[in-house]
């Protein structure tokens, strides 16, 4: 507990220097979240393949897209990559919150690290769909299967890292708090969305709630787009304000 409160005490004492790794730090989430909607849409995953889709149409679907979805698929693993990082920015603006549970900051740090290993999961399934040519589809479909299942289920670590942000936000009970409570509703929003939809996407293969379906694919992306904006630019605007003593 110690070693917590030397480094929330630490960061009370925020630079211009630390404002700057905390920018590069935080910058990284939006390019993740630009390179994971290029994956999607330069591999042409987008829309999302049917789950009702025949084997062999599906086998041939990753073939003819086969060297867009390995581009893609480096560039989903470096959004892989950046995440943390931006957790990492996300942190160090929290620890700046006079009081803050020690226990917020390892949550928001694990969902983020968590979230970036799936979407590593997710790009290596996606490349073992189209590695090989001439195999027995179904496997293709299989591997494919669980790239899609496991893109549903990223909601989990995103619930994670969302909560503990919210939670942190919600503490800060200065008069002028360093992130606008309003911020904290936005992003808990995210959790309340992702429950009910993303978490039965497996029950279904089609429909609204199939993973390629308007209540668990492309309404949870425009929400989460709605709500990650609001995130991005109050932790950017948090970054910029220099403290150079103890607030209280």
């Amino acid at each position: 507990m110690a070693s917590g409160e030397n480094y929330q005490r630490n960061l009370f004492y925020y630079t211009p220097s630390d404002s700057r790794r905390d920018k590069l730090f935080l910058a990284c989430g939006p390019i993740a979240l630009l390179l994971v909607f290029i994956f999607f849409g330069a591999s042409g995953l987008l829309p999302p393949t049917n789950p009702l889709q025949a084997p062999q149409d599906l086998a041939d679907h990753y073939q003819q897209n086969n060297d867009n979805i390995n581009i893609g698929i480096f560039l989903l693993l470096l959004a892989s990559s950046l995440w943390p990082l931006f957790a990492v920015g996300i942190s160090n603006q929290l620890a700046r919150i006079p009081g803050i549970n020690l226990t917020i900051l390892i949550l928001q740090m694990a969902g983020g690290c968590l979230l970036g290993f799936a979407l590593a999961l997710i790009g290596t399934f996606f490349a073992a769909a189209a590695y090989r040519s001439g195999r027995d589809p179904v496997i293709t479909q299989l591997a494919s299967d669980l790239a899609w299942l496991l893109y549903m289920c990223i909601g989990s670590p995103m619930i994670l890292q969302t909560f503990a942000i919210s939670w942190a936000i919600f503490s800060d009970n200065r008069a002028k708090p360093l992130i606008p409570r309003w911020v904290g509703w936005a992003v808990s929003t995210i959790s309340v969305w992702a429950i009910p939809t993303e978490y039965v996407a497996h029950c279904f293969h089609d429909g609204p709630l199939a993973w390629d379906g308007l209540l668990s694919f492309w309404i949870p992306w425009l929400w989460g787009a709605v709500s990650y904006g609001p995130l991005f630019f109050s932790m950017w605007q948090a970054a910029g304000v220099i403290t150079k003593k103890h607030v209280a």
